[in-house]
């Protein structure tokens, strides 16, 4: 009986605080603490945050999903083991994303399409500040921070067993192509350049053109071939990028004079010279 007793008051003792007027109920909870993500680079978020179109064996469909981290789904491509895909990784600019319809377009040809999310930048977000800066100003700001993130998914890519890494290509848009244009072309099959002329300004006409920016013009052209289109949507700037290609016998420049949609390289005319560019280096 005294044993019930005692326990009677413990219970009181533990309830009453909770029932009386000054009393209120908690729940301990973990303060908030750094995420998952938090710790990592920007290149490295932006890998793991990336939009990923695969081609699928046997149909002439494509499946979009996002990166895994490790890119561990190339079974879901329906391939053999022995698969090796060519892949493209593209490189939006400012003013819009990477479109879906053109990385489903790319991996019905059988490419496996990759597209790093820069929204997923914490450390260092790129400057778009569309009404202050100039394509030639977001392009130089962003240079190094897009350069890295490039260098950083091209390391993981060659890291997948699944990958073709002698058929790895680029896709740069607007101010985004300059990271891709000034890129050593070391391991890279071929880069594309979209709505980007190559040097936005007036320094010079036609062969007296020179780069005037870290931004400006193409890096080792013969090392990694470019196929380089623009339209009248983008302001022309005393030319193209032909005079930077110097020798390059497989480069090529496509210059329409009509405006086009923002996603230019979906364009009929343009997706068939995209697709010859991809095609003379893949059977190289």
């Amino acid at each position: 009986m005294r044993k019930q007793a005692s326990l009677l008051l413990l219970m009181l003792a533990v309830l009453l605080p909770a029932c009386g007027g000054g009393g209120t109920h908690r729940t301990e909870t973990r303060p908030w603490g750094p995420g998952p993500m938090d710790d990592l680079s920007d290149p490295e978020r932006e890998w793991r945050n990336a939009l990923v179109v695969l081609p699928l064996r046997g149909s002439a469909g494509s499946m979009i999903t996002v990166n895994d981290g490790g890119l561990a789904f190339g079974a879901l491509t329906g391939a053999s083991h022995a698969t090796r895909w060519p892949v493209i990784v593209l490189i939006a600019g400012c003013e819009r994303p990477v479109s879906p319809r053109l990385m489903r377009a790319l991996a019905e040809q059988g490419y496996v399409t990759f597209a790093p999310d820069s929204r997923a930048r914490l450390r260092q977000p790129l400057h778009c500040e569309g009404e202050v800066l100039s394509d030639l100003d977001r392009a130089t700001r962003n240079l190094a921070p897009r350069q890295a993130t490039i260098n950083y998914t091209f390391q993981k890519l060659q890291a997948q067993d699944w990958v073709d890494t002698d058929r790895m290509f680029l896709i740069g848009e607007r101010d985004g192509a300059a990271a891709v244009a000034t890129l050593s072309g070391a391991g890279i099959a071929g880069r594309v350049l979209a709505e980007w002329d190559c040097l936005p300004t007036d320094a010079g006409h036609g062969a007296d053109r020179v780069a005037t920016s870290a931004a400006s013009g193409i890096r080792n052209a013969a090392v990694a071939p470019v196929f380089a289109v623009t339209s009248a949507v983008v302001p022309t700037h005393a030319g193209d990028c032909s005079p930077f290609l110097g020798d390059s016998p497989h480069s090529a420049v496509l210059a329409l004079h009509a405006k086009h949609s923002p996603d230019v390289l979906t364009e009929p005319v343009v997706f068939t010279e995209l697709l010859k560019f991809l095609d003379r280096r893949i059977f190289r």
